[in-house]
């Protein structure tokens, strides 16, 4: 959700010019929200209203779920490089040129402290994330997507490979086998290049796909405290 109001512009609750998350305030006499913030003291944020039953929580997602336990390495790494400086090393040290460097450029960007490397891979909490995009803009693999919160259920991967191919680079990568396509009945998944989408729009969140995926490539939106 972006709204434009000159000079401020609001993206996922936050005020791109000053950095700070704004609190949405209902106001239940008039069925609506204001954002409000301590920041500074200028009325046309506080004039910006939106009904309530449209806002719409979203976050970020990192379209990888190849940790060190499932995507497999070319050589170990040991320094203090960033994300784009190593992928600037033969696209990484991973055998899937889409993975997650997992060095957390993302972690030190992020005003919320709202991601973490866990097991070499970065991990949002959606409950911290206000979608500000700062990770997105640092990610030189581009697998950080802002998403809705809600449907729940994400394709955690960003290979274009199919078959064995996939399976020889990670555990859990989509090898665009369309079996999720074929058991979700609300026609929410295509498959583009090799790759599962799911329609956010149309997703009800059953989690047939999640339960048929044969790599458990599809999964909940990982939480953590």
């Amino acid at each position: 959700m972006i709204l434009v109001v000159s000079p401020i512009v609001i993206l996922g609750g936050v005020c791109i010019i000053f950095g700070v998350t704004m609190t949405l305030v209902p106001n239940k006499s008039k069925n609506v929200s204001i954002f409000e913030c301590e920041k500074c003291d200028l009325d046309i944020c506080k004039q910006v209203r939106l009904s309530s039953n449209k806002v719409e929580k979203q976050t970020a997602v990192v379209k990888c779920n190849g940790n060190n336990h499932n995507s497999k390495l070319r050589y170990n790494y040991s320094g203090h490089m960033g994300c784009a400086d190593l992928n600037l090393l033969e696209l990484g040290n991973k055998v899937c040129k889409y993975g997650c460097l997992g060095l957390g450029s993302c972690v030190e960007v992020c005003p919320q402290n709202a991601i973490k490397i866990i097991d070499g891979l970065a991990v949002i909490n959606n409950k911290k994330c206000t979608a500000c995009k700062k990770c997105i803009i640092v990610c030189p693999k581009s697998l950080i997507k802002i998403e809705p919160a809600n449907p729940v259920y994400q394709v955690r991967c960003n290979s274009k490979e199919r078959g064995t191919k996939v399976k020889s680079l990670c555990n859990v990568g989509c090898n665009g086998c369309e079996i999720c396509v074929k058991w979700c009945k609300f026609d929410a998944i295509k498959i583009i290049d090799n790759l599962a989408y799911i329609d956010t729009k149309s997703c009800t969140s059953c989690g047939s796909c999640a339960s048929k995926c044969p790599t458990k490539a599809i999964n909940n939106l990982i939480l953590y405290k």
